[in-house]
C-alpha cells in the first residue's frame, strides 16, 4: 500500500514539474509513542480533505501542531471544524482548496506567524480537552434512561 502511495505522489508531483522525493518524507508506519513523537517534530498538521482526520487532529493538537482544515459537505469532513471551533481558532479554516494551501505554506514558511497560531492552539485547547459538558449529557442521558 506504501509504494502504491508513494507512486501516486511521484506521478502527481511529476505532473507539477516536481519530484516528489525532494518534497515528501514516507516514514514507516509507527506505534503510538512513534506517531506523537513525530507530531512533535512538525510545525504543521493537514486534516484530510473531505475526509475524517479527527483522531489525528486530536492527538496533532495534544502534541501542540496548529491544524489546517477544510471542511466538505459531509459529517466525516468537519470534525477537525469542530474542534477548531471549540478552541475559538479560525486562522486555520481553509474556504477552498486555494486558501488550504495557502495556509499550510505559510504555517511552513512564516515562522512568527507560525509561533503566534501555535501559541493560540496551546492556549485553547483546554476548551477542547477539559471539556466536562459532553460527560454531564452522557450522564444525564444515561441517568433518565435508567430510571424510566
Amino acid at each position: 500500500v506504501t509504494e502504491v502511495f508513494r507512486q501516486r505522489l511521484r506521478r502527481a508531483f511529476a505532473a507539477e514539474g516536481l519530484d516528489a522525493d525532494d518534497y515528501c518524507v514516507i516514514h514507516e508506519r509507527q506505534d503510538q509513542q512513534g506517531f506523537m513523537a513525530l507530531n512533535r517534530r512538525a510545525d504543521v498538521l493537514l486534516d484530510s480533505c473531505m475526509w475524517s482526520g479527527n483522531n489525528s487532529s486530536l492527538e496533532g493538537i495534544a502534541c501542540g501542531l496548529p491544524v489546517v482544515t477544510w471542511p466538505g459537505p459531509f459529517f466525516r469532513s468537519r470534525h477537525t471544524l469542530g474542534h477548531l471551533r471549540m478552541m475559538g481558532i479560525d486562522e486555520t479554516v481553509a474556504r477552498d482548496t486555494d486558501d488550504y494551501v495557502d495556509i499550510a505554506a505559510r504555517l511552513g514558511t512564516d515562522t512568527a506567524w507560525r509561533q503566534a497560531v501555535t501559541a493560540k492552539f496551546a492556549a485553547n485547547r483546554h476548551r477542547l480537552y477539559d471539556d466536562e459538558a459532553p460527560i454531564r449529557a452522557l450522564e444525564d442521558f444515561i441517568e433518565r434512561s435508567v430510571r424510566t
